[in-house]
């Protein structure tokens, strides 16, 4: 992920207590988007997503002095987090098209894709880090997650077909 510290600051400290699955793995789309910069705007999904916003901040701003105070300098890759995609996100979470969501994110479609392949393996590091910590209830919420971001998408190695012997299907037709 992008910044491993802010992550498990906000999976253990209860930022995300009050939103529902949908809305976690939107909120979670701040870490897995390509942004250059931290952008907490809020896109005033509900009243619990902005108060997890808030304490999303408060808890960065906590580290950032933490770090400033040992000399400390993160790496501005790892700074990077942005809620501008969150709606569509929750969007697509809640069932709505894959062109719907895309307009509605300005996104092209090779980028949603690879945004939502994103967390979707996010995904699967906060499934491995609440096994760590036994947490086996959250282990559920994010494999239902999983099927979630995943549902219409389908994925597979190649579209191409390769070693088939097209003569024998073409006897059977004559």
């Amino acid at each position: 992920t992008t910044d491993c510290v802010m992550m498990t600051e906000t999976l253990l400290s209860g930022v995300l207590d009050k939103l529902d699955v949908k809305e976690k793995i939107a909120f979670m789309s701040g870490f897995a988007f390509n942004k250059n910069e931290i952008e907490v705007d809020d896109p005033k999904i509900s009243k619990n997503f902005t108060n997890s916003i808030d304490l999303f901040q408060t808890k960065l701003k906590k580290i950032i002095e933490i770090e400033s105070k040992y000399d400390f300098v993160e790496n501005k890759y790892n700074r990077r987090s942005t809620f501008s995609v969150s709606v569509a996100i929750l969007c697509w979470m809640k069932g709505d098209l894959f062109k719907n969501v895309q307009e509605m994110s300005s996104l092209e479609e090779g980028k949603l894709y690879t945004l939502i392949m994103r967390l979707y393996q996010l995904c699967d590091e906060i499934i491995n880090f609440y096994k760590v910590l036994g947490l086996e209830e959250n282990v559920k919420e994010y494999e239902e997650a999983k099927l979630l971001i995943m549902r219409d998408i389908i994925n597979c190695k190649s579209l191409y077909v390769q070693d088939i012997d097209f003569t024998i299907w073409t006897k059977k037709q004559t």
